[in-house]
């Protein structure tokens, strides 16, 4: 939890993620090499995967509903701004005043906690986005030309809906294009009941796991190291797969896993293996990860 001269920045970046889906942006090299020098302590590996699922076409048709619903956007706040001066009458002063006792504290408290705490995570923002919306629309009501007024919101809406129906909503419905599905579809696919999984793939890949797989699961950092291989050798009926991630995480995904504390004690976690490691046997890759399985004497 700290404050910085980015963190301004980084507010902005999780307001705009909770409002539009933005994974089509990956498929622009440029913007796409600027986000993996800007934002290197964050995990962008599911992004980058779900937009390499799109057709060309999705990602011109996702950028150009993000510029009109952007623009229009920008146009309303301006209306907004200047209808809460005028403070018309058309639901009274005195409801606007209740309103306003509620809305601004409200957004006053989550803004702060949410830029002290991960300012650039949309989940922390989605909460706000009605509360923000509703105000804004308030002024908008209060503004001149009603024509326009509503013309716009209506554009608004429109290219907001299909700009995150096309590229967020309906890529987000296939396992092809779920980065964490794929990287354990052999332990997905392949365990049963009795194996146990043992692993160090962040809270995210632990929660897709416990959701899919039929297994055991055992996080490496979650026992003491000491303790690991022991815990491995007591297993009964049934194999012990081990993840590559455990001796070598894939680079993009290190951030994940220090946030998840997986790091914590990796290199006792390692000379603890050490002595079990010639009776792993690789048994699968799917170029994400390599799975092993312990051979047991």
């Amino acid at each position: 939890m700290s404050l910085s001269w980015v963190s301004p920045i980084l507010v902005l970046v999780g307001v705009i993620r909770a409002i539009w889906g933005l994974p089509f942006l990956m498929n622009i090299p440029a913007f796409k090499h600027f986000t993996a020098s800007t934002f290197q302590n964050n995990v962008i590996l599911e992004e980058e995967f779900l937009a390499a699922s799109f057709a060309p076409w999705v990602t011109w048709v996702c950028l150009a509903l993000l510029l009109i619903s952007g623009t229009i956007a920008a146009v309303l706040l301006i209306i907004a701004i200047r209808g809460h001066r005028k403070r018309s009458n058309y639901v009274g002063s005195k409801m606007n005043g209740v309103h306003d006792y509620f809305t601004v504290p409200l957004l006053l408290v989550y803004a702060v906690f949410n830029t002290l705490w991960e300012p650039h995570n949309p989940e922390f923002w989605i909460a706000l986005i009605p509360i923000g919306m509703l105000a804004i629309f308030r002024g908008v009501a209060n503004g001149q030309g009603s024509v326009l007024r509503y013309m716009l919101c209506c554009f608004f809406v429109a290219a907001l809906f299909l700009g995150n129906l096309l590229g967020a909503v309906l890529p987000q419905t296939s396992h092809k294009a779920d980065y964490w599905y794929n990287a354990h579809s052999y332990l997905i696919r392949n365990t049963g009941p009795h194996d146990l999984v043992v692993t160090e793939c962040g809270y995210i890949g632990t929660s897709y796991l416990r959701l899919y797989a039929d297994c055991e699961l055992l996080i490496a950092s979650s026992v003491p190291a000491t303790e690991l291989p022991a815990r491995m050798l007591r297993h009964g009926e049934g194999r012990v797969l081990i993840s590559s991630w455990i001796f070598e995480p894939p680079p993009k995904l290190q951030p994940h896993l220090r946030a998840s504390g997986g790091a914590r004690n990796r290199g006792a976690v390692l000379a603890a293996l050490d002595s079990l490691r010639s009776r792993m046997i690789p048994i699968d890759d799917n170029g994400y990860q390599v799975i092993l399985e312990l051979q047991q004497q």
